[in-house]
């Protein structure tokens, strides 16, 4: 699991983790809906990674642009299911997108074929321009 529910609250209230995944209204999480969020994000991101040729599973701990594209992408998910509509404003389309470039560029530019970096790119950290701008 490339991203969890606590690694969440970091970006968004923990009501709205709760609202997001309440289908029935009763003021708690539905049980089985982060599991299959998770699960969504675990093969988007296990896709993306298999598309760029890097090995799979990674093991933990999973490099920043993983971990970035995966809670972004979860952010985005619980968005949308609290009934952001695509072309609303949803505040984490725009980071998803962004991370998912620096993902891409990573791949291109650091992973190794066994999922690692490669030996020059060890101990560079890829360059995030959401980061500022949103202060995170």
């Amino acid at each position: 699991m490339y991203v969890a529910q606590t690694d969440l609250l970091a970006f968004i209230p923990s009501q709205f983790l709760i609202d997001a995944m309440d289908d029935n209204g009763d003021g708690v999480a539905d049980p089985g809906v982060w599991d299959g969020i998770s699960a969504d994000v675990d093969i988007a991101v296990d896709s993306i990674l298999d598309e760029n040729k890097v090995v799979l599973p990674l093991v933990p701990p999973y490099p920043e642009p993983v971990i970035s594209v995966a809670r972004f992408m979860a952010l985005d998910r619980l968005y949308l299911r609290r009934g952001v509509q695509p072309g609303e404003h949803n505040p984490w389309n725009k980071r998803l997108r962004d991370a998912m470039e620096a993902l891409h560029e990573w791949c291109q530019k650091g992973a190794s074929s066994t999922g690692g970096p490669s030996p020059e790119f060890r101990g560079r950290r890829p360059h995030f321009q959401h980061g500022q701008e949103d202060g995170i």
